[in-house]
């Protein structure tokens, strides 16, 4: 009689993870969740913070730039178009400093229209864009509910109680004050002195 002879079936080379595995890697992905969920929930916040930052050096470069060609042109009396900055669009204050051409001749910034032309001529090509509804405050000064939104990334702001400077709220983030103050934010604001020739970065608390 023969005998059967029986082979050992080779193994599959196939094995489930072990439960100390499977532990390791739940809590390699509570501690990923813990430290990079929050970051990745900040890059938003931080993408509003770069494009305040980056049109608040580009108003400070443009502002540089014009005091310089003014300074080419022989520092030429107020309210002259210098024609030597950008698309020649800009006129100097008595101080040397930007304001608009097309919406007064008064030489002084004292309407948001100015504000408007001043922030697009700065900037000039690329640059966020503006609301094309600017507010004018009260004679009683630029409140922090004047930001009522549009369609831009910024709104022009314009205090009547101050004829030398510009208010632009980045609205990209939050439309309204109301909307920052819901989110415990604030909406920032670049500011624009025209007297001095200085722009700055302010927030609606400030107002």
């Amino acid at each position: 009689m023969k005998t059967l002879q029986v082979r050992n079936m080779p193994k599959s080379g196939q094995a489930g993870f072990t439960i100390i595995e499977l532990i390791v890697v739940i809590l390699l992905l509570g501690i990923l969740t813990a430290t990079a969920l929050p970051r990745f929930l900040d890059v938003t916040d931080e993408a509003h913070d770069a494009v305040v930052d980056a049109t608040l050096g580009g108003l400070v470069t443009g502002t540089a730039l014009f005091r310089a060609a003014y300074t080419a042109a022989g520092e030429p009396a107020a309210n002259t178009p210098i024609t030597q900055f950008g698309l020649g669009t800009l006129r100097n204050n008595a101080n040397g400093y930007p304001i608009s051409t097309t919406s007064d001749t008064d030489g002084v910034v004292d309407e948001p229209a100015d504000c408007v032309q001043v922030f697009d001529a700065l900037l000039q090509e690329g640059r966020p864009a503006m609301d094309q509804t600017p507010v004018t405050a009260t004679a009683g000064g630029f409140v922090a509910t004047d930001i009522t939104g549009g369609t831009g990334d910024f709104q022009a702001l314009h205090s009547a109680a101050d004829t030398d400077t510009c208010h632009w709220a980045y609205i990209g983030q939050y439309t309204t004050e109301a909307q920052a103050t819901a989110a415990s934010d604030v909406v920032p604001i670049l500011t624009y002195d025209s007297a001095a020739g200085t722009v700055t970065l302010e927030d609606s608390s400030d107002y």
